[in-house]
C-alpha cells in the first residue's frame, strides 16, 4: 500500500475516513471486484511517545495532525494508525490488532529481526510461539496497552 498526500491531510471523525489522502493498495480483488485493506486504529494518550517507541520497530510517521498518527514500516507494508486519548490508561486498555504475515517463516524472521531491541517497560514483545497449526505468532504490547499481536499461517490453512 502506498499513501499518496493529495491535499493537507486530516482524520474525519464523522465518516472514519482521512480525508485528503489517497490510498493506493496492491491487495487481492474480492469476489466484488473491489480491493480493501483493514488498518488498525490505536488509542495514544503521547504521539511523541507512540512514535518514538515504535521507530525502534522500523516504523516512521508517515503522517501528523492534532488528534491523528500514521506510522509505517515501508520494509513490511505495514500500517499503524493511532487517534489521540489522553484518557487511554495502560493497565485497562483493551484494543488489540492482528498484523497477518505471508508465512510462519516471515513472522519468525520479523521476530528475530527485533529480537535484540530492549523494548521499554512496561511495554513488551513476547517471543513467538509455535501453534499446533502450524503458525508462528507473537505479539508487542506499546506502552499505552495496545496489544498487537502478528503471524503468519502455512499457505495449506486458513483461519476460520
Amino acid at each position: 500500500m502506498t499513501l499518496l498526500e493529495s491535499s493537507p491531510a486530516r482524520p474525519d471523525r464523522d465518516s472514519g475516513f482521512v480525508s485528503g489522502v489517497a490510498v493506493q493498495t496492491s491487495s487481492v480483488e474480492g469476489d466484488t471486484g473491489v480491493v480493501a485493506e483493514t488498518i488498525p486504529i490505536l488509542p495514544s494518550a503521547d504521539f511523541d511517545a507512540t512514535t518514538t517507541f515504535w521507530a525502534a520497530f522500523g516504523f516512521g510517521a508517515r503522517g501528523r495532525w492534532p488528534d491523528y498518527l500514521i506510522l509505517r514500516h515501508e520494509d513490511l507494508g505495514i500500517e499503524l494508525h493511532f487517534w489521540r486519548d489522553q484518557a487511554v490508561d495502560r493497565w485497562t486498555n483493551d484494543v488489540a490488532c492482528y498484523v497477518r504475515l505471508d508465512s510462519p517463516d516471515e513472522a519468525r524472521e520479523v521476530h528475530a529481526g527485533w529480537a535484540q531491541l530492549e523494548v521499554p517497560g512496561p511495554a513488551r514483545m513476547s517471543a513467538p510461539e509455535s501453534e499446533p497449526s502450524g503458525a508462528v505468532e507473537f505479539h508487542i504490547i506499546d506502552p499505552h496497552g495496545n496489544l498487537v499481536r502478528l503471524g503468519g499461517f502455512p499457505q495449506h490453512e486458513s483461519p476460520a
